[in-house]
């Protein structure tokens, strides 16, 4: 998925997570919640839920998205990130856009 197919409201939820734009090269890699002992991996469109369910989302290089897939802990929900800087993403989770979690890159997953 490219920005031009992105829904709108995606665009400006994006936006508004991210004030300054991203200089980093891409959001692929692996990441640590910084508010709960949490990881997830993405490689491309490919993804590495926290839950450890290894599925494909909506990727593009400074964004990515998924639907939480049954077994994980937010089943259902849509989860939303966007890359803020080379160490730093943006969680949404569901319709909850006003409230992010900050994620940072981490080790390699295990």
């Amino acid at each position: 998925m490219n920005l031009k197919t992105l829904p709108l409201w995606m665009l400006a939820a994006s936006a508004a997570l991210a004030p300054l734009p991203a200089a980093a090269d891409a959001i692929d890699g692996h990441w640590c919640s910084q508010s709960r002992p949490l990881s997830l991996t993405i490689e491309g469109p490919t993804i590495v839920t926290p839950g450890g369910i290894r599925m494909q989302g909506n990727y593009d290089r400074h964004y990515f998205s998924y639907t939480a897939p049954v077994g994980d802990a937010e089943a259902g929900r849509d989860i939303f990130m966007t890359l803020v800087d080379d160490e730093t993403m943006h969680l949404v989770q569901g319709s909850e856009r006003a409230r992010f979690e900050i994620w940072k890159r981490c080790g390699p997953s295990a």
